[in-house]
């Protein structure tokens, strides 16, 4: 974790435990989430994070330099999104888990150099 993270958490915990946090600071914390351990229930607890909680969300980030050789790119991006529809149909986004897949989506954008 970056060191100015750090120090920023543990100053917005400061402020928490001296009742003093603004709604900016709030806002502040909400947004920095991510980088609260799992085990800080009173950071995770005050940035509105369930302690426990039975879902989560995240995000597969696939990027792909295609060399077309003549291949339409619409073709491509179809090829993208039939990669997602298999792993979705065949269960291999949970794999062999009691994990159950609640939604999902795919999107398949050209980025232009």
């Amino acid at each position: 974790m970056d060191k100015q993270i750090k120090q920023r958490l543990e100053y917005l915990r400061g402020e928490l435990r001296a009742e003093r946090l603004s709604y900016d600071e709030l806002a502040e914390l909400q947004s920095l989430a991510s980088y609260i351990a799992p085990d800080d229930v009173e950071l995770l607890e005050a940035a509105g994070i369930p302690e426990f909680s039975e879902t989560t969300r995240m995000k597969l980030i696939l990027d792909v330099t295609f060399e077309t050789h003549g291949v339409p790119v619409e073709d491509l991006k179809a090829n993208l999104e039939g990669i997602a529809k298999h792993a979705a149909g065949e269960g291999l986004i949970t794999g062999d888990s009691e994990a159950e897949v609640k939604t999902w989506e795919a999107k398949v954008v050209q980025i232009y150099p």
